[in-house]
């Protein structure tokens, strides 16, 4: 390794000092940090645990309610908690049973073999492409591939072999699994032209950076499904190893994270056995002769399976990366807590969400203050203008398809809204002196209703298609229209699931207090 170089990433560090210390506080809370975008467009950091917050004015704020109120609360909060619960399970009996008396054909194991077909008795819902076709990838070949991979360089120091095995006679899989690669693979070389471009001219074009390229480009361990890591990044923890993961060569924290993925992905299999919501989702003429519970749980498992697969895509190659010393972004929460689309976007894919921030959002916010030095338009409407950029870029990357633009469209609208709710809490704030507490129990809860149920109904298109997401929605209007009582019934479910949210995101200042006040008597 050349000095020059050295000192030019020493230099392109101090200028970008985001990954750097998000690195830092991934080592020191285990990967548990919540990002958001300041005023200006840069990257803040919240000392939170998913969506926990646990700030010194929020714990202050508790200590000066009273003991009755925080106990009112928490009640209501429990009631909520297991009305969410019941509604889910509920659902899920209905999906059941619906498929059951709709799809008998499914569970036949000759039409549908899965894995457990034979000590169950029953097919599998082989619908999902994605998860048939990478899951298999994940645990044979990428596992054996890896392995390899670290003998070679226990072996030999300097060995760098980057290995796609395909298999001969699945032309389709393979095709698939290439384009899914490829884009990764891209998506990482613009990585790291993005963050060499302000370095000396000698190093950008070396023989050396180009070999910095091919390693960071084809890294094995992420090299097929992700998820997405920065250059910078990458270049401190595996080239320049100035951070060393504290998960590096600790076989027993490796082998509990694979072991615990290992148990997800007997969980999906076994979910795709005897749930076959996702073949409920696909046949159009059925969707209309369910009840309203059935059309429910499988709208609400289309994202709860999605977010456990990819907890699966994710997790095995991350803790593989971790193995070799990289540090991992924390994998995907559970979908049946997180209430608001910014909230959302910022757990699902944290690598994803990084590199559109400090590439796209962040960039576009610096070049509107420098098209508008004296601030005349607000921030609120740069900030606006920054995501419509990084959401074009979110419709672009996923296909430019018409389920994905109206998915895309959706979840900017989602973003949007919730941006003028920040706006008219802040006013509110200010004018009313309003505490957080009242809000988040009184306030957010009851207006994240609407957002909710977009954000439910939308998961639909991207998790299953347009088609079945307009035959969720005309199936739900008509009973709707029909019959009064489902609205209070949906609505409320809707309002504990708000409440849910709200519980899970404060819990830890709110526990505090109430251990304080009951237990301790303090």
């Amino acid at each position: 390794m050349t000095s020059s170089m050295r000192n030019g990433s020493e230099v392109y560090s101090r200028r970008h000092r985001r990954d750097n210390l998000l690195q830092e506080k991934y080592r020191n809370n285990n990967g548990s940090e919540e990002l958001g975008q300041g005023d200006d467009g840069t990257v803040r950091k919240k000392g939170t645990k998913g969506n926990q917050r646990t700030t010194t004015c929020e714990d202050e704020e508790f200590a000066n309610v009273s003991t009755w109120y925080l106990v009112v609360i928490a009640v209501v909060r429990l009631l909520a908690c297991v009305g969410w619960g019941w509604g889910i399970l509920y659902a899920t009996y209905h999906v059941y049973m619906a498929a059951e008396r709709h799809l008998p054909f499914q569970r036949e194991p000759d039409i549908n073999p899965g894995i457990f077909s034979e000590q169950l008795g029953r097919g599998r819902d082989s619908s999902d492409y994605e998860w048939v076709t990478f899951s298999p990838l994940l645990w044979t070949k990428l596992i054996i591939a890896n392995l390899t991979y670290q003998l070679l360089k226990l072996l030999f120091s300097n060995y760098q072999q980057v290995l796609f095995t395909l298999d001969n006679g699945q032309s389709e899989n393979c095709l698939y699994i290439f384009i899914v690669a490829s884009a990764w693979s891209l998506s990482r070389g613009v990585s790291f032209c993005m963050d060499v471009w302000d370095r000396p001219d000698n190093n950008k074009l070396s023989v050396q950076s180009l070999f910095y390229f091919e390693q960071y480009v084809f890294y094995l361990p992420l090299s097929h499904c992700g998820p997405l890591i920065t250059y910078e990044h990458f270049e401190n923890e595996i080239i320049f190893k100035k951070f060393r993961s504290k998960f590096t060569h600790n076989f027993f924290e490796i082998g509990k994270k694979i072991f615990k993925l290992l148990l997800t992905t007997v969980l999906i299999e076994l979910i795709y056995h005897y749930l076959y919501f996702r073949a409920v989702a696909l046949t159009i003429s059925l969707i209309s002769k369910l009840n309203i519970w059935a059309i429910c749980g499988t709208v609400y498992w289309l994202g709860q399976i999605f977010t456990l697969k990819y907890k699966v895509l994710y997790g095995l190659p991350s803790s593989l990366a971790e193995f070799d010393g990289l540090t991992m972004y924390p994998l995907i929460s559970c979908p049946a807590y997180i209430h608001r689309y910014s909230v959302l976007w910022k757990d699902f894919d944290r690598g994803l969400y990084t590199f559109m921030v400090k590439y796209i959002y962040c960039p576009s916010i610096q070049k509107f203050n420098s098209l508008d030095p004296s601030n005349i338009v607000p921030s609120d409407l740069k900030k606006l203008a920054a995501s419509f950029i990084t959401f074009c870029y979110v419709f672009i990357w996923h296909s430019t398809s018409f389920d994905v633009l109206v998915w895309t469209a959706f979840n900017f609208l989602g973003i949007t809204f919730e941006r003028f709710g920040s706006l008219i809490k802040r006013k509110m704030d200010h004018a009313q002196k309003l505490r957080p507490i009242s809000w988040d129990f009184l306030i957010e809860p009851l207006i994240c209703v609407p957002l909710a149920g977009m954000s439910i109904l939308n998961s639909s298109i991207f998790c299953g298609t347009y088609d079945a997401a307009e035959a969720f929605y005309n199936k739900l209007s008509s009973t709707w229209t029909a019959r009064y009582n489902y609205h209070i019934g949906i609505c409320f479910f809707l309002y504990c699931f708000t409440h849910v949210g709200v519980t899970v995101r404060t819990w830890v200042p709110f526990s505090k207090a109430i251990s304080k006040r009951l237990i301790f008597n303090r």
